[in-house]
């Protein structure tokens, strides 16, 4: 697994701490808070007590949908696969808080002492390759604002940035050195802090989709060798690269499960949307030849899909010449049979973010 940047309390309370998140580090009132009031009905003294309470074994992760609010809970015995102990999801009613839902739907599950992780919406952020300063690497960060200010749609001093390493490269025009830059407007963190505040839980990190995924395909002896993994969530998508534990790329759809439910009717043979999609894995794969010096990918993943549709497998292994699968959660994870497929499908991004701390190797 590369070395990334923690998506974490440090991105909501002027970098509480830096890296890896730990219950034993120093806790310090940031200046932040002294400029500024604490998010509403919590206190610096309250967040700190709260991390003094005992917890539950294993991480959950709370998620939000169109829907409704869901959490998940996954815990590891010694070197058995992660095992999915809790998948729930609680409609919200309109005019009802999906804080106080979400605070309902872990009480009744027990995890209100858990350890809490989030996934970013892909609409919050932005993700992008870019050449690191020549400075040490704690204040990357700072000087990568004024360097990407020109692609982020908001001011520079409303952005809060983390950075990862890209895998290097062997070829010409090589990524070897650079790094992925990920920019999120403070006020979009702030928003998805509130959720955690509103349910009275301890937020310790907040995931972007990419790595949320990333951490599922570890589990997957397929990803070793390399693969394409296709995500589908109503309405975007996602086609990344992902090879022996490493993330190389990712291209964003602006559609998804819904346009291949309305073109599923009428069968997928001639279906625009496909027809897409294999563009998209298509470039994906010619970058990532291109520019990482990797051989030719040979697999297509299909990650669970939020509505069952026939024939997308085969329509794009026509497409592409290529290997095509579903990817089974069931063989990567030790999930309950209670646990409904549409279930697992829109919890996918909150249990990859869940495994983030639970490496195969060990």
């Amino acid at each position: 697994m590369q070395d990334h940047e923690e998506f974490g309390l440090d991105w909501c309370y002027g970098r509480l701490m830096k890296r890896t998140w730990s219950l034993d580090v120093r806790l310090t009132r940031p200046a932040w808070l002294e400029k500024r009031p604490a998010l509403e009905a919590v206190t610096w003294q309250s967040m700190v007590g709260r991390l003094k309470r005992r917890q539950v074994a294993g991480l959950a992760a709370l998620f939000v949908t169109s829907e409704g609010v869901g959490v998940v809970h996954v815990e590891r015995q010694g070197q058995e696969a992660p095992c999915v102990r809790v998948c729930a999801f609680q409609t919200v009613a309109r005019g009802q808080a999906p804080g106080k839902v979400a605070q309902t739907l872990i009480k009744s599950q027990k995890l209100e002492k858990a350890r809490f992780v989030g996934v970013l919406d892909r609409s919050a952020y932005a993700l992008f390759p870019a050449e690191p300063p020549d400075l040490p690497r704690e204040e990357w960060a700072t000087a990568m604002k004024w360097r990407i200010k020109d692609q982020i749609q908001f001011p520079v001093t409303q952005a809060v940035l983390e950075l990862f390493d890209m895998p290097g490269g062997g070829g010409a025009g090589s990524e070897s050195g650079r790094v992925y830059v990920a920019a999120a407007k403070d006020g979009e963190i702030r928003r998805h802090v509130q959720l955690f505040v509103d349910a009275g839980v301890q937020l310790s990190v907040l995931d972007i989709p990419e790595l949320a995924l990333l951490n599922l395909t570890r589990w997957m002896p397929e990803a070793r060798e390399g693969m394409v993994l296709l995500h589908l969530e109503s309405q975007s998508g996602l086609v990344m690269v992902i090879k022996d534990g490493q993330f190389y790329l990712a291209r964003r759809m602006e559609s998804g499960a819904e346009a291949l439910e309305r073109e599923g009717g009428a069968g997928l043979a001639n279906s625009p949307f496909l027809d897409r999609v294999a563009l998209e894995v298509q470039r994906t794969m010619d970058y990532y030849e291109s520019h990482f010096g990797q051989g030719a990918v040979g697999m297509l993943q299909i990650a669970p899909l939020p509505v069952a549709v026939p024939g997308v497998r085969e329509g794009l292994a026509e497409r592409l010449g290529m290997r095509v699968k579903y990817m089974n959660l069931r063989e990567i994870l030790t999930i309950s049979d209670t646990v409904a497929d549409g279930d697992l499908a829109r919890a996918l991004l909150a249990m990859g973010a869940a495994v983030r701390d639970m490496d195969p190797g060990v």
